[in-house]
């Protein structure tokens, strides 16, 4: 197992199992930019993976799926320097399928409002920018040491899906 962990991301545990890491983020962190140095750490044990997370930021970064069809504009998102309660995110760590070496996450997150006095919720999917406030939480499972890979679809306004690369048989249309 590697142990080439980048010195910016504090593990309490390294890791639970060969399958499982317990991980603390600090602050201003940013969630993808830490799960991505993980993963590349341990690649050689992180083929797929998913994780989820509590905790506090200060900066946050989602995007809600508005895309334009038959246009590269992404509409929704949102980047904001405000205190938040990381309420819920979860996601998926796999690999880019034009670069194996670099780790792709995909994240939906749900945050509460500190300044709001009903802490309304809001969030989306995950960008990079959401940095940690106070701590994150983070379990992660990894679920095959094979990669599996993420391509653009331009079927879908270019979200990223699974390739299985042969792990799964293809969907068939009818």
């Amino acid at each position: 197992m590697s142990t080439n962990l980048p010195a910016n991301v504090e593990i309490l545990q390294v890791p639970i199992t060969r399958t499982k890491f317990r991980v603390r983020l600090l602050p201003e962190h940013d969630i993808i930019d830490q799960l991505e140095k993980l993963a590349i750490a341990y690649q050689l044990d992180i083929g797929f993976a998913e994780f989820r997370m509590i905790g506090a930021v200060n900066e946050v970064n989602y995007q809600v799926s508005e895309i334009e069809k038959d246009s590269a504009e992404k509409k929704g998102i949102v980047n904001e320097k405000r205190e938040a309660e990381l309420l819920w995110c979860a996601g998926t760590i796999a690999w880019d399928s034009k670069n194996p070496s670099v780790p792709k996450v995909h994240g939906h997150i749900i945050f509460a409002d500190n300044s709001d006095p009903k802490h309304i919720a809001f969030g989306g999917h995950l960008n990079k920018g959401t940095k940690i406030w106070i701590t994150a939480e983070i379990i992660i499972d990894v679920l095959s040491g094979e990669k599996l890979f993420r391509e653009d679809n331009p079927d879908v306004g270019g979200a990223n899906l699974w390739k299985p690369f042969g792990i799964y048989p293809p969907l068939r249309k009818k």
